[in-house]
């Protein structure tokens, strides 16, 4: 990457870098949060916490209507969770854009009282939780949901169950390769579905599948991971595989950017302050990540800070991603 800029335009890409580092302490106060189970409250937090209310999450279609016992497979259990009073917990997806110099908002919060929650582990993995984050972050792509639709991870069947019930959506195909969990499925789960005759399971690799089926589908939702670090090169190689005249939805794909904008951050200014800069060697992800942006974009010259603002738009970044090899 070659880059050449004024000394306003330096000061400009200032502005963003000191952003960034706002974003990063106050992810880190989050996380060190969720981490150690502080209590919190929305009044003594330096940072945005909200008392949330849990009747529209009680209410949701899924927590009224599918109540499961709960029911053990090999390593994978199907149980009832809970927050405890004033238990911290992200609530939905992370947000940042251009308006507000990409300052990422958090939306964090809590209940007053004990909130129960329907989860399925791997071991010590939880693999889905029917938590409000999980309510929230599917909302947009359940409204958008309409024709055949392919659903890539099975998890709890939240995404199923929901956009089965619209009339525009005429089947749900779901692709889930472990065993276990589809037997969970479809002992515990499956039996409280009102549209059972909409939704198939297919047990195989949903990469090999995508691949080959894709055009079959209208739609196409993914939720294959955890967190964005073990998300972004599924969703990478993903996007490689994406054909025209079928939509698709990523499960987080804004957290997704969000972290591949503050890898692209770094890289461009170790590029303004070391132009012979060496790939990192990578004892991280964020280093993996750094690493792949700087190969897919090292013919890519920058001369103003509107071509900075071009590299971390959204569609830039999604296109950089798809192109890369991580």
């Amino acid at each position: 990457m070659k880059i050449k800029l004024t000394q306003e335009e330096l000061e400009d890409f200032g502005t963003l870098l000191s952003q960034l580092d706002e974003n990063i302490e106050a992810g880190e106060v989050y996380n060190d949060i969720l981490e150690n189970g502080y209590l919190v409250d929305s009044e003594s937090s330096t940072y945005p916490i909200s008392k949330l209310n849990p009747e529209p999450y009680y209410n949701d279609p899924y927590m009224k209507n599918v109540r499961p016992k709960p029911l053990r497979k090999g390593k994978w259990s199907l149980k009832t969770n809970k927050y405890v009073p004033h238990q911290g917990f992200l609530y939905d997806e992370i947000k940042s854009g251009e308006d507000d110099g990409y300052r990422e908002h958090t939306p964090f919060g809590y209940f007053e009282k004990p909130f129960n929650y329907l989860a399925i582990d791997e071991g010590k993995t939880n693999w889905m939780s029917i938590t409000p984050h999980e309510i929230n972050t599917m909302r947009k792509a359940i409204k958008e949901a309409h024709g055949r639709v392919l659903v890539l991870g099975l998890g709890l069947g939240y995404y199923p169950f929901m956009v089965s019930q619209k009339p525009e959506v005429e089947g749900v195909d779901i692709i889930e390769i472990s065993r276990e969990p589809i037997e969970i499925f479809k002992e515990a789960i499956f039996p409280f579905f009102k549209q059972k005759q909409k939704i198939k399971v297919i047990s195989i690799d949903a990469f090999e599948y995508l691949k080959n089926n894709a055009k079959q589908y209208d739609y196409v939702f993914a939720d294959l991971w955890h967190l964005p670090e073990d998300g972004l090169p599924m969703y990478s190689k993903l996007l490689k595989l994406e054909r025209d005249r079928t939509s698709y939805s990523y499960w987080i794909e804004n957290e997704m950017l969000i972290m591949a904008r503050r890898a692209m951050l770094i890289l461009i200014d170790e590029y303004i302050n070391n132009p012979e800069r060496q790939q990192f060697e990578e004892l991280s992800f964020s280093d993996k990540l750094i690493n792949a942006i700087d190969r897919t974009t090292a013919s890519t010259e920058v001369e103003s800070f509107d071509d900075i603002m071009g590299l971390i738009s959204n569609r830039s970044l999604k296109q950089i991603l798809k192109e890369s090899d991580l």
